[in-house]
C-alpha cells in the first residue's frame, strides 16, 4: 500500500473514502501501479487475495462509494443553488 494511502487511514471520513477507493479498484482492475520512483505494479497475489474475498466482506465498499458520490452531488448542489440565490437577491 502506499505511504498516502496508509495516511489517510488515520485522516477520518474523507481519508477513508480515498482508502476504500483504492481497494475497489484493487478489486475491480487487472493492474494497478503503485505511485513512486519505481512507478511498479502490485504483485498477483495481491490481486487474487482480495478477488478471493466473499461478496460479503467487499461488497459495502460499491455502497460506501455511492454514498460518497451522492454526498458530493448534493455538495456541488447547494453551492450551485447559493449562488443562484445569491445572484438573484443582489439585483
Amino acid at each position: 500500500m502506499p505511504a498516502l494511502y496508509n495516511y489517510l487511514t488515520f485522516s477520518g471520513f474523507l481519508g477513508s473514502s480515498q482508502v476504500v477507493l483504492f481497494f475497489h479498484f484493487l478489486l475491480t482492475a487487472n493492474e494497478k501501479r503503485i505511485n513512486g520512483k519505481a512507478r511498479k505494479y502490485f504483485s498477483p497475489k495481491c490481486y487474487e487475495f482480495i478477488k478471493q474475498l466473499p461478496k460479503e466482506l467487499t461488497g459495502w465498499m460499491r455502497y460506501y462509494l455511492i454514498l460518497n458520490n451522492l454526498g458530493f452531488i448534493f455538495l456541488v448542489l447547494g453551492f450551485i443553488f447559493m449562488s443562484i440565490d445569491k445572484h438573484i437577491t443582489a439585483f
